[in-house]
Protein backbone atom coordinates (compact mmCIF):
# COMPACT_ATOMS: atom_id res chain seq x y z
CA UNK A 1 0.00 0.00 0.00
CA UNK A 2 1.56 3.23 -0.91
CA UNK A 3 1.99 5.27 2.20
CA UNK A 4 -0.10 8.25 0.74
CA UNK A 5 -3.21 6.34 0.81
CA UNK A 6 -2.10 4.81 4.00
CA UNK A 7 -2.51 8.09 5.68
CA UNK A 8 -5.47 9.09 4.39
CA UNK A 9 -6.72 5.76 5.69
CA UNK A 10 -5.44 6.56 9.05
CA UNK A 11 -7.09 10.02 8.84
CA UNK A 12 -10.20 8.67 8.69
CA UNK A 13 -9.78 6.31 11.13
CA UNK A 14 -8.66 8.66 13.52
CA UNK A 15 -11.09 10.58 13.32
CA UNK A 16 -14.13 8.04 13.32
CA UNK A 17 -11.75 6.34 16.57
CA UNK A 18 -11.61 9.63 18.65
CA UNK A 19 -15.38 10.77 17.61
CA UNK A 20 -16.59 7.21 18.64
CA UNK A 21 -15.20 6.66 21.67
CA UNK A 22 -14.33 10.15 23.34
CA UNK A 23 -16.59 10.28 26.42
CA UNK A 24 -16.78 14.35 26.02
CA UNK A 25 -20.13 14.53 24.89
CA UNK A 26 -22.01 17.37 22.74
CA UNK A 27 -24.65 19.33 24.66
CA UNK A 28 -25.26 22.16 23.49
CA UNK A 29 -25.39 23.48 19.72
CA UNK A 30 -25.49 27.28 17.88
CA UNK A 31 -23.86 27.64 14.89
CA UNK A 32 -24.84 31.15 14.95
CA UNK A 33 -22.55 31.95 18.31
CA UNK A 34 -18.56 31.10 18.60
CA UNK A 35 -17.93 30.05 21.80
CA UNK A 36 -14.43 30.98 23.21
CA UNK A 37 -14.58 31.32 27.62
CA UNK A 38 -16.32 28.72 29.72
CA UNK A 39 -16.22 28.80 33.71
CA UNK A 40 -17.44 26.50 35.76
CA UNK A 41 -19.15 27.91 39.20
CA UNK A 42 -19.68 24.03 40.71
CA UNK A 43 -21.58 20.90 39.42
CA UNK A 44 -24.80 22.45 38.56
CA UNK A 45 -23.57 26.12 37.50
CA UNK A 46 -21.70 26.98 34.31
CA UNK A 47 -21.05 30.24 32.36
CA UNK A 48 -20.01 30.44 28.49
CA UNK A 49 -19.04 33.47 26.76
CA UNK A 50 -19.55 34.16 23.25
CA UNK A 51 -18.92 36.47 20.31
CA UNK A 52 -20.83 40.29 20.45
CA UNK A 53 -23.24 40.03 23.61
CA UNK A 54 -24.12 36.74 24.06
CA UNK A 55 -23.65 34.65 27.95
CA UNK A 56 -24.82 31.42 28.01
CA UNK A 57 -25.41 29.90 31.97
CA UNK A 58 -26.80 26.46 33.08
CA UNK A 59 -27.82 25.61 36.82
CA UNK A 60 -28.45 22.20 35.76
CA UNK A 61 -24.95 20.68 35.03
CA UNK A 62 -25.88 21.39 31.26
CA UNK A 63 -28.93 19.99 30.42
CA UNK A 64 -30.87 23.27 29.52
CA UNK A 65 -28.87 26.66 28.74
CA UNK A 66 -30.37 30.27 29.05
CA UNK A 67 -29.43 32.71 27.10
CA UNK A 68 -28.38 36.05 28.82
CA UNK A 69 -28.19 39.32 26.54
CA UNK A 70 -25.86 41.54 28.19
CA UNK A 71 -27.00 44.81 26.32
CA UNK A 72 -23.80 45.64 25.03
CA UNK A 73 -21.24 44.11 23.11
CA UNK A 74 -18.20 42.47 24.99
CA UNK A 75 -16.87 39.67 22.21
CA UNK A 76 -15.86 37.69 25.54
CA UNK A 77 -12.09 36.71 25.52
CA UNK A 78 -12.40 35.12 29.51
CA UNK A 79 -14.60 34.65 32.00
CA UNK A 80 -13.48 34.83 35.53
CA UNK A 81 -15.69 34.39 38.72
CA UNK A 82 -13.49 34.28 42.32
CA UNK A 83 -16.94 33.74 43.73
CA UNK A 84 -19.86 32.37 42.73
CA UNK A 85 -21.65 35.64 43.15
CA UNK A 86 -19.42 37.89 41.62
CA UNK A 87 -18.15 37.04 37.70
CA UNK A 88 -16.09 39.32 35.35
CA UNK A 89 -16.05 39.17 31.62
CA UNK A 90 -13.18 40.83 29.62
CA UNK A 91 -12.92 41.34 26.03
CA UNK A 92 -12.50 43.75 22.88
CA UNK A 93 -12.02 47.56 22.96
CA UNK A 94 -11.28 47.68 26.49
CA UNK A 95 -14.63 46.61 27.83
CA UNK A 96 -15.39 44.17 31.24
CA UNK A 97 -18.59 43.37 32.15
CA UNK A 98 -19.14 42.37 35.46
CA UNK A 99 -21.83 40.70 37.35
CA UNK A 100 -22.72 40.69 41.57
CA UNK A 101 -26.17 38.54 41.17
CA UNK A 102 -24.95 35.11 40.28
CA UNK A 103 -24.96 36.25 36.60
CA UNK A 104 -28.62 38.05 36.58
CA UNK A 105 -27.38 41.36 35.58
CA UNK A 106 -24.43 42.79 34.19
CA UNK A 107 -22.63 46.49 33.92
CA UNK A 108 -20.67 47.72 31.54
CA UNK A 109 -17.18 48.93 33.51
CA UNK A 110 -14.86 51.57 32.43
CA UNK A 111 -11.19 50.83 31.54
CA UNK A 112 -10.22 53.46 29.75
CA UNK A 113 -8.15 51.80 26.88
CA UNK A 114 -9.33 50.25 23.69
CA UNK A 115 -6.54 47.26 24.11
CA UNK A 116 -8.02 44.18 23.36
CA UNK A 117 -8.59 42.54 26.70
CA UNK A 118 -7.43 38.81 26.85
CA UNK A 119 -7.10 37.35 30.45
CA UNK A 120 -8.71 38.18 33.65
CA UNK A 121 -7.41 36.74 37.15
CA UNK A 122 -9.23 37.64 40.36
CA UNK A 123 -8.21 36.43 43.42
CA UNK A 124 -10.94 38.15 45.27
CA UNK A 125 -14.67 39.73 44.55
CA UNK A 126 -12.56 43.18 44.51
CA UNK A 127 -8.97 42.49 43.56
CA UNK A 128 -7.64 41.46 40.22
CA UNK A 129 -5.67 41.92 36.78
CA UNK A 130 -6.20 42.17 33.59
CA UNK A 131 -3.97 41.59 30.36
CA UNK A 132 -4.63 42.86 27.11
CA UNK A 133 -2.69 43.80 23.98
CA UNK A 134 -2.92 46.45 21.51
CA UNK A 135 -1.51 45.62 18.20
CA UNK A 136 -4.79 45.14 17.16
CA UNK A 137 -5.09 48.77 17.41
CA UNK A 138 -2.02 49.10 15.94
CA UNK A 139 -0.47 50.28 19.10
CA UNK A 140 3.04 48.00 19.93
CA UNK A 141 3.08 46.12 23.23
CA UNK A 142 0.66 45.38 26.28
CA UNK A 143 -1.08 46.43 29.09
CA UNK A 144 -1.89 45.53 32.11
CA UNK A 145 -4.77 46.29 34.17
CA UNK A 146 -5.45 46.31 37.98
CA UNK A 147 -7.99 46.82 40.61
CA UNK A 148 -8.54 46.89 43.97
CA UNK A 149 -12.33 48.00 44.65
CA UNK A 150 -14.02 45.82 42.09
CA UNK A 151 -13.21 47.67 39.12
CA UNK A 152 -14.55 51.05 40.29
CA UNK A 153 -10.99 52.22 39.24
CA UNK A 154 -8.02 50.49 37.12
CA UNK A 155 -4.46 50.92 37.62
CA UNK A 156 -2.55 51.10 34.03
CA UNK A 157 0.86 49.73 33.50
CA UNK A 158 1.68 49.71 30.00
CA UNK A 159 4.13 47.15 28.75
CA UNK A 160 6.51 48.38 25.77
CA UNK A 161 7.26 45.37 22.74
CA UNK A 162 5.51 42.54 24.47
CA UNK A 163 2.55 40.92 23.71
CA UNK A 164 1.10 39.26 26.76
CA UNK A 165 -0.81 35.68 26.22
CA UNK A 166 -1.89 34.78 30.21
CA UNK A 167 -1.67 35.54 33.55
CA UNK A 168 -1.46 33.60 36.89
CA UNK A 169 -1.39 35.12 40.03
CA UNK A 170 -0.09 32.17 42.92
CA UNK A 171 -1.02 34.38 45.25
CA UNK A 172 -2.30 38.25 46.33
CA UNK A 173 1.98 39.49 46.46
CA UNK A 174 3.30 36.45 43.52
CA UNK A 175 1.86 35.96 39.73
CA UNK A 176 3.53 35.50 36.29
CA UNK A 177 2.34 36.52 33.23
CA UNK A 178 3.57 34.58 29.46
CA UNK A 179 5.04 36.70 26.77
CA UNK A 180 5.98 37.16 23.09
CA UNK A 181 8.55 39.55 22.06
CA UNK A 182 10.10 40.18 18.46
CA UNK A 183 13.38 41.05 20.63
CA UNK A 184 15.36 39.67 23.16
CA UNK A 185 15.24 38.93 25.98
CA UNK A 186 12.39 36.71 26.41
CA UNK A 187 10.32 34.82 29.05
CA UNK A 188 7.70 35.95 31.52
CA UNK A 189 6.75 39.27 33.20
CA UNK A 190 6.78 38.13 36.77
CA UNK A 191 6.18 40.08 40.38
CA UNK A 192 6.29 39.99 43.63
CA UNK A 193 4.54 43.06 45.28
CA UNK A 194 0.73 42.38 44.03
CA UNK A 195 1.50 43.93 40.33
CA UNK A 196 2.77 47.28 41.30
CA UNK A 197 6.22 46.21 39.70
CA UNK A 198 7.09 43.02 36.77
CA UNK A 199 10.55 42.40 35.90
CA UNK A 200 11.52 40.21 33.13
CA UNK A 201 12.32 36.12 34.29
CA UNK A 202 13.91 33.45 32.22
CA UNK A 203 14.56 34.74 29.65
CA UNK A 204 15.63 31.68 28.20
CA UNK A 205 11.73 31.18 27.04
CA UNK A 206 10.19 32.48 23.58
CA UNK A 207 6.31 33.01 23.50
CA UNK A 208 4.84 31.69 26.64
CA UNK A 209 1.18 31.29 26.01
CA UNK A 210 -0.03 29.67 28.75
CA UNK A 211 0.86 29.08 32.25
CA UNK A 212 -1.21 27.21 35.33
CA UNK A 213 -0.22 26.33 38.68
CA UNK A 214 -2.23 23.60 41.19
CA UNK A 215 -0.20 25.70 43.93
CA UNK A 216 1.83 28.05 45.06
CA UNK A 217 5.00 25.89 44.11
CA UNK A 218 3.81 23.58 41.04
CA UNK A 219 2.92 24.85 38.23
CA UNK A 220 3.18 23.81 34.01
CA UNK A 221 3.46 25.93 31.12
CA UNK A 222 3.53 26.16 27.30
CA UNK A 223 6.20 27.64 25.35
CA UNK A 224 7.49 28.19 21.82
CA UNK A 225 5.94 25.18 19.70
CA UNK A 226 4.31 23.77 22.21
CA UNK A 227 7.21 22.77 24.61
CA UNK A 228 6.06 21.98 27.76
CA UNK A 229 7.81 23.23 31.22
CA UNK A 230 7.41 22.48 34.80
CA UNK A 231 8.35 24.26 37.95
CA UNK A 232 7.99 23.24 41.40
CA UNK A 233 9.08 26.38 43.09
CA UNK A 234 6.97 29.25 42.07
CA UNK A 235 8.34 29.83 38.85
CA UNK A 236 11.85 30.42 39.62
CA UNK A 237 13.12 28.12 37.71
CA UNK A 238 11.60 25.48 35.50
CA UNK A 239 12.11 21.89 34.15
CA UNK A 240 11.89 20.39 30.30
CA UNK A 241 8.82 17.92 30.09
CA UNK A 242 8.59 17.39 26.48
CA UNK A 243 8.45 18.88 22.62
CA UNK A 244 5.34 20.12 20.79
CA UNK A 245 4.80 16.33 19.06
CA UNK A 246 3.42 15.54 22.12
CA UNK A 247 0.67 18.26 22.76
CA UNK A 248 0.93 20.29 19.52
CA UNK A 249 1.34 24.19 18.01
CA UNK A 250 -1.88 26.24 18.55
CA UNK A 251 -2.98 29.65 17.86
CA UNK A 252 -5.76 29.59 20.61
CA UNK A 253 -4.95 27.11 23.70
CA UNK A 254 -5.76 26.48 27.40
CA UNK A 255 -3.73 24.39 29.62
CA UNK A 256 -5.12 22.89 33.11
CA UNK A 257 -3.65 20.78 35.72
CA UNK A 258 -5.46 19.25 38.21
CA UNK A 259 -3.11 17.73 40.13
CA UNK A 260 0.59 17.04 39.38
CA UNK A 261 -0.16 14.47 37.18
CA UNK A 262 -3.36 14.65 35.54
CA UNK A 263 -3.85 17.45 33.00
CA UNK A 264 -5.75 18.76 29.76
CA UNK A 265 -5.07 21.27 26.62
CA UNK A 266 -7.90 22.05 24.47
CA UNK A 267 -6.25 24.34 21.22
CA UNK A 268 -7.72 25.42 18.23
CA UNK A 269 -5.29 25.80 14.88
CA UNK A 270 -6.94 28.83 12.67
CA UNK A 271 -4.16 28.43 9.83
CA UNK A 272 -5.26 24.82 9.52
CA UNK A 273 -9.00 25.07 11.20
CA UNK A 274 -8.45 22.06 13.29
CA UNK A 275 -8.05 21.88 17.27
CA UNK A 276 -8.34 19.15 20.06
CA UNK A 277 -8.52 17.97 23.91
CA UNK A 278 -5.71 16.21 24.95
CA UNK A 279 -5.11 14.79 28.48
CA UNK A 280 -1.88 13.64 30.24
CA UNK A 281 -1.95 11.28 33.13
CA UNK A 282 1.73 11.53 33.66
CA UNK A 283 2.44 14.95 34.67
CA UNK A 284 3.00 15.83 30.79
CA UNK A 285 5.43 13.15 30.05
CA UNK A 286 2.93 11.68 27.32
CA UNK A 287 -0.54 13.35 26.01
CA UNK A 288 -3.64 11.24 24.52
CA UNK A 289 -5.94 13.24 22.34
CA UNK A 290 -9.44 12.70 23.19
CA UNK A 291 -11.74 14.83 21.05
CA UNK A 292 -11.01 16.84 18.03
CA UNK A 293 -13.16 20.01 17.35
CA UNK A 294 -12.28 23.86 17.40
CA UNK A 295 -11.73 24.22 20.70
CA UNK A 296 -11.10 27.12 22.42
CA UNK A 297 -11.53 26.57 26.44
CA UNK A 298 -11.63 23.93 28.73
CA UNK A 299 -12.24 23.78 32.65
CA UNK A 300 -12.62 21.04 35.21
CA UNK A 301 -14.29 20.96 38.62
CA UNK A 302 -12.29 18.16 39.20
CA UNK A 303 -10.42 15.06 37.41
CA UNK A 304 -13.85 13.88 36.15
CA UNK A 305 -16.82 16.34 35.51
CA UNK A 306 -15.58 19.72 33.25
CA UNK A 307 -16.50 21.67 30.02
CA UNK A 308 -15.29 22.83 26.80
CA UNK A 309 -16.44 24.94 24.08
CA UNK A 310 -15.72 25.65 20.25
CA UNK A 311 -15.49 28.66 18.04
CA UNK A 312 -18.04 27.10 16.10
CA UNK A 313 -20.97 27.11 18.81
CA UNK A 314 -20.64 23.55 20.76
CA UNK A 315 -20.26 22.86 24.27
CA UNK A 316 -18.95 19.59 25.43
CA UNK A 317 -18.82 17.75 28.52
CA UNK A 318 -17.05 15.01 30.49
CA UNK A 319 -17.93 13.43 33.23
CA UNK A 320 -15.08 10.80 33.67
CA UNK A 321 -12.01 12.82 32.63
CA UNK A 322 -12.49 12.13 28.69
CA UNK A 323 -11.46 8.70 28.96
CA UNK A 324 -12.46 6.00 26.16
CA UNK A 325 -14.36 3.65 28.33
CA UNK A 326 -17.43 1.50 27.31
CA UNK A 327 -16.27 0.16 24.04
CA UNK A 328 -19.36 -2.19 22.70
CA UNK A 329 -19.79 -4.99 20.67
CA UNK A 330 -20.94 -2.94 18.58
CA UNK A 331 -18.48 -0.70 18.13
CA UNK A 332 -15.17 -2.70 18.46
CA UNK A 333 -13.12 -2.03 15.80
CA UNK A 334 -12.36 -5.07 13.65
CA UNK A 335 -9.48 -4.42 11.60
CA UNK A 336 -6.15 -6.53 11.26
CA UNK A 337 -4.53 -3.45 12.96
CA UNK A 338 -4.02 -4.85 16.43
CA UNK A 339 -4.21 -7.94 17.46
CA UNK A 340 -3.78 -9.61 21.12
CA UNK A 341 -3.11 -13.00 21.45
CA UNK A 342 -4.13 -15.38 23.52
CA UNK A 343 -7.33 -13.08 24.72
CA UNK A 344 -8.08 -13.90 27.25
CA UNK A 345 -4.72 -12.98 28.78
CA UNK A 346 -3.71 -15.60 31.59
CA UNK A 347 0.38 -14.54 32.46
CA UNK A 348 1.37 -13.59 28.91
CA UNK A 349 -0.01 -12.44 25.73
CA UNK A 350 1.64 -11.28 22.15
CA UNK A 351 0.54 -8.13 20.50
CA UNK A 352 0.84 -7.72 17.19
CA UNK A 353 0.17 -4.29 15.13
CA UNK A 354 0.58 -4.24 11.23
CA UNK A 355 3.96 -3.23 10.61
CA UNK A 356 2.64 -0.25 8.09
CA UNK A 357 1.58 1.79 11.69
CA UNK A 358 5.66 1.53 12.42
CA UNK A 359 6.12 5.23 10.54
CA UNK A 360 8.91 7.32 11.32
CA UNK A 361 6.60 10.57 12.33
CA UNK A 362 3.81 7.65 14.11
CA UNK A 363 4.66 7.52 17.95
CA UNK A 364 3.03 4.36 19.02
CA UNK A 365 1.65 3.76 22.90
CA UNK A 366 -0.62 0.59 24.13
CA UNK A 367 -2.47 1.77 27.09
CA UNK A 368 -4.80 -0.68 29.13
CA UNK A 369 -7.83 0.57 30.79
CA UNK A 370 -10.10 -0.89 33.53
CA UNK A 371 -13.78 -0.84 33.76
CA UNK A 372 -13.83 2.83 35.33
CA UNK A 373 -11.55 4.07 32.94
CA UNK A 374 -8.44 3.98 35.07
CA UNK A 375 -5.32 3.74 33.37
CA UNK A 376 -3.80 0.28 34.27
CA UNK A 377 -0.88 -0.37 31.92
CA UNK A 378 1.06 1.83 29.46
CA UNK A 379 3.66 0.92 27.31
CA UNK A 380 5.36 3.95 25.28
CA UNK A 381 7.51 4.47 21.76
CA UNK A 382 6.95 0.99 20.60
CA UNK A 383 8.99 0.12 17.74
CA UNK A 384 8.33 -3.51 16.69
CA UNK A 385 5.54 -5.05 15.54
CA UNK A 386 5.50 -7.76 17.97
CA UNK A 387 5.66 -7.04 21.66
CA UNK A 388 4.13 -8.95 25.10
CA UNK A 389 2.14 -7.84 27.14
CA UNK A 390 2.31 -9.03 31.08
CA UNK A 391 -0.45 -9.55 33.61
CA UNK A 392 1.56 -8.75 36.11
CA UNK A 393 -0.93 -8.07 39.41
CA UNK A 394 -3.78 -6.93 37.30
CA UNK A 395 -6.93 -9.03 38.72
CA UNK A 396 -9.13 -11.20 36.58
CA UNK A 397 -12.08 -9.17 34.35
CA UNK A 398 -12.69 -7.19 31.68
CA UNK A 399 -10.70 -4.64 30.24
CA UNK A 400 -10.52 -1.72 27.44
CA UNK A 401 -7.23 -1.33 25.55
CA UNK A 402 -6.31 1.16 22.69
CA UNK A 403 -3.45 1.77 20.24
CA UNK A 404 -2.59 5.26 19.97
CA UNK A 405 -0.30 6.93 17.41
CA UNK A 406 0.48 10.61 17.26
CA UNK A 407 -1.11 10.67 19.86
CA UNK A 408 -4.59 9.64 18.22
CA UNK A 409 -6.71 6.61 18.94
CA UNK A 410 -6.09 4.50 16.04
CA UNK A 411 -7.84 1.35 17.43
CA UNK A 412 -9.42 -0.23 21.12
CA UNK A 413 -11.00 -3.45 21.47
CA UNK A 414 -11.53 -5.67 24.50
CA UNK A 415 -8.92 -7.73 26.49
CA UNK A 416 -10.17 -10.43 28.97
CA UNK A 417 -8.23 -11.44 32.14
CA UNK A 418 -8.36 -14.35 33.39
Amino acid sequence: MKIKELLCILALMILIQTTLRAQWINIYSNSNIGFIGVECINEDTVFVGGYNRTILRTYDKGQTWQIIDLGFEIHALDINFPDAQTGYIVGASGRIAKTTDYGDNWELMITDTNYRLEKAEFIHPDTGWVIANGWVIGYNGGLILKTYNGGVSWDHYYIDDYDLFDIEMLNNLNGLIGIKSNSDPYGFLKTEDGGDTWNLSNPEFWFINTITFINENIGYCTAFQGELHKSTNGGITWEFITDDYEIGVYTRSQLLFLTEEIGFYAGWEAMFDNGKISRTDDSGNTWTDQIIDKFWDVDMLNIDTGFAVTCNGKIFKTINGGIPVGVTESNISQSNNVTVFPNPLTDISELKINPDLLVDHCRLSFILYDQKGRKVKQINNIKTSKIEITRGNLSPGIYFYSLIGGNRIIESDKLLIK
